[in-house]
């Protein structure tokens, strides 16, 4: 990476430099803006939560909206992306997406979402268990009544494309960037926001764009404003490679809400591990409860039989945000109109994030919201914050 000094003034200041953050700054310089931005990330460039995620991209998503942006991400990776991955040609791989269903009540949602799913991608197809064992032999197939298969969807690398981001856009005179450097503390001025950062550095803003996923409230606190946002910890587990695995489809399940996809090596990842209580992102417990091993273990021989036999190679917490109604956190705060929001994405940031940089960039440019989302997207849906909400898993149908 190559080293930049920070500009003491910005017009505007990205914190967070995960898929979300890194995006912005990049549609930012691509829509010609032409004043002083600087992004600054506590971690390396995309190590956060844009690092641990399973990197999924399916158009397979609770709500519609959701999954035209994650078709319009898609369609931008794969312009720039590559099979084999790295910073300079990020990973993105077509690898379908298949979601099946047993349960009569289950199967009858899978249908209706279909249709709507269909419109996306008209690609995608309705499956019976022979035609999804078909596409996936090593499934059980007496365990499932329906498929949605989508050929067309992608995995791609949070990590791979946040580098990417910032790569292509820095140029050390209007656009610079910053590494291991943590907000600590902030303080309003005639002039904007001043920002108090971990290695002793001042650096004056006009606007600050919050990005920092699970620890976006902990920041907002700081200027004590407050969000409605929980972090939450999901876990996931790495085992052996078995029979027939190497033909696994990325898939989810929604009598189990379990989701199981093939790693590069062979192993198989298998999530499922929402926790629905709040926990302090600084404080996680990496290490998952036996509990949570049995009981995945359990779901992942029930579909798929010949893992009996495969041992657990690693496993792995990472953070989830959530909302009240699921859907994201994006605009200006009410209470303080230069501090913009990008958050709440509820674990399925990266399959969205191409799109949603985007979005971001032109609002923070013109101030107005993009045509493409609805009023659920933007904070200011809120008249007042709940004090409480359950959490509730957004890649969960």
């Amino acid at each position: 990476m190559v080293k930049q000094q920070i500009p003491e003034k910005t017009d505007i200041l990205i914190i967070g430099a995960g898929i979300i953050g890194s995006s912005i700054f990049y549609w930012l310089k691509q829509l010609g803006y032409d004043r002083k931005i600087l992004i600054i990330d506590r971690n390396s460039y995309g190590n956060g939560n844009s690092s641990k995620a399973a990197g999924i991209m399916t158009i397979q998503l609770p709500h519609v909206t959701d999954s035209w942006l994650v078709k319009e991400s898609q369609e931008f990776y794969s312009q720039f992306g590559s099979v084999s991955g790295g910073i300079e040609h990020p990973k993105f791989v077509k690898t379908g997406f298949l979601t099946t269903a047993g349960n009569e009540k289950k199967v009858e949602y899978l249908e209706k979402k279909f249709s709507s799913w269909k419109k996306v991608k008209p690609e995608t197809t309705l499956l019976s268990p022979a035609e999804i064992k078909k596409l996936s032999p090593s499934i059980d197939e007496k365990q499932v009544e329906l498929g949605v298969y989508t050929p067309t969807d992608a995995f791609g690398s949070g990590n791979d494309w946040s580098n990417w981001f910032i790569r292509r856009t820095r140029d050390q005179e209007q656009f610079f960037s910053k590494a291991y450097e943590e907000v600590v503390g902030f303080k309003e001025t005639n002039e904007g926001i001043l920002i108090y950062t971990s290695t002793g550095n001042k650096i004056l803003s006009h606007k600050v764009i919050i990005a920092t996923g699970a620890w976006s409230k902990k920041l907002v606190n700081k200027l004590d404003l407050s969000i409605p946002l929980k972090s939450y910890r999901a876990k996931a587990l790495s085992i052996e490679a078995f029979e027939g695995s190497n033909k696994l489809v990325p898939h989810h399940d929604l009598d189990t809400g379990a989701y199981f996809k093939r790693e590069v090596n062979g192993n198989v990842v298998v999530g499922d591990g929402t926790e629905h209580f709040e926990t302090d992102p600084d404080n996680i417990q990496r290490q998952p409860p036996l509990e949570f091993l049995e009981h995945l273990s359990s779901i992942l021989i029930s579909l798929y039989p010949a893992s009996q036999s495969s041992g657990i190679m690693n496993f792995w917490s990472g953070h989830c945000q959530a909302t009240p109604d699921t859907y994201p956190l994006l605009g200006s705060h009410p209470e303080k109109k230069i501090i913009l929001l990008a958050t709440g994405f509820q674990g399925i940031g990266i399959m969205r994030g191409a799109a949603i940089g985007k979005i971001m960039a032109e609002y923070t440019i013109t101030g107005k919201k993009s045509s493409k989302l609805t009023d659920n997207y933007w904070i200011d849906r809120f008249h007042n914050f709940p004090n409480d909400f359950p959490i509730q898993e957004g890649f969960q149908l």
